[in-house]
């Protein structure tokens, strides 16, 4: 069951998502301007534009009723979705006139045909972001979004909380089972944080069988509550997919604070730390009760916003 956590504010993570295409703050591109230009001929239109910061219905209205256009000159304003491969809303094509005017079927038809082209054309460009297998975020990708996040919360003064996870004994499934196996199950898991965690939360694959997770507007018992989420998740698809070698794992939890974290490297390198002792704790006898689990009065303490395994 997803966690109903106050939601990050939806044009940060717009502009989050945007910047992870590397486009925001660019020069115009020839490869947009060709649609402007498509737009305008087939629509008889004296404006029209790709805009990357908002997003409206497809409608036709005039300026008095369109707080994006504040030209008291224009008359008609009609705008077209530009949506991510995942659904998420980027910013709209929009055609803009003086005259007052409607538009027809027709023109209704070519202006959804062209969203959809500049669409694809915004989703070529993530593919540079992408991990190819499991269609997460990947390490890049990673690094510009969550540190747009960070800025947001410091900027606004809220919290977050950076899960990294590493699968427990992944090349014991690649060794006996093969890497097709071993592609699935990393598949899977990927597909397990997706229904875990809330769309606003920062999911990525960091490379090999590392992953972690940017919870915003989170503390950290709340973040430990997702990662027993994620747990009882992870035993749901075992018990599923009835695999010889169940996927099991291990995560460091650490709290973001500012001063101790001014980048997103320094977040990622602490929690790094603390999961890799939790994962040497599973193997030392005697600790493998304490090694994974959340903190619950004396068995961890909190140090400088983390997680520290008793003595």
């Amino acid at each position: 069951m997803k966690n109903h956590r106050p939601q990050i504010d939806e044009d940060v993570q717009r502009k989050a998502a945007l910047d992870a295409f590397g486009i925001l703050g660019t020069l115009p591109e020839e490869r947009f301007d060709r649609y402007t230009r498509l737009t305008r001929r087939l629509l008889n239109v004296p404006v029209a534009r790709v805009s990357l910061t908002a997003a409206s219905a497809l409608t036709g209205t005039t300026a008095d009723d369109t707080p994006l256009i504040d030209d008291p000159n224009v008359r008609f304003y009609a705008g077209c979705p530009l949506n991510a491969p995942d659904g998420r809303r980027l910013g709209t094509l929009s055609v803009i006139d003086s005259k007052p005017r409607a538009l027809n079927n027709s023109d209704m038809d070519a202006l959804r045909d062209i969203a959809a082209m500049v669409s694809s054309e915004l989703s070529s460009l993530q593919l540079a972001n992408i991990d190819e297998l499991t269609g997460l975020a990947n390490r890049r990708a990673f690094y510009m979004i969550a540190d747009q996040c960070l800025r947001m919360c410091a900027r606004d003064r809220r919290q977050a909380a950076l899960l990294m996870i590493d699968l427990d004994d992944f090349k014991l499934i690649n060794d006996t089972m093969g890497h097709a196996d071993g592609d699935k199950a990393l598949v899977d898991f990927a597909q397990t944080l997706r229904n875990t965690f809330r769309h606003s939360d920062v999911i990525a694959r960091l490379g090999g069988d590392e992953f972690c997770v940017l919870l915003t507007d989170t503390g950290l018992d709340n973040a430990w509550q997702c990662v027993e989420r994620l747990r009882n998740d992870v035993n749901e698809k075992n018990l599923l997919a009835k695999r010889p070698h169940g996927l099991k794992f291990s995560v460091g939890v650490i709290q973001w604070e500012r001063d101790r974290h001014p980048c997103v490297a320094d977040l990622l390198r602490e929690a790094d730390r603390l999961m890799y002792t939790r994962k040497r704790a599973k193997q030392q006898p005697g600790k493998a009760t304490l090694s994974d689990q959340p903190r619950k009065g004396p068995q961890e303490v909190m140090h400088g916003g983390e997680q520290k395994l008793p003595a």
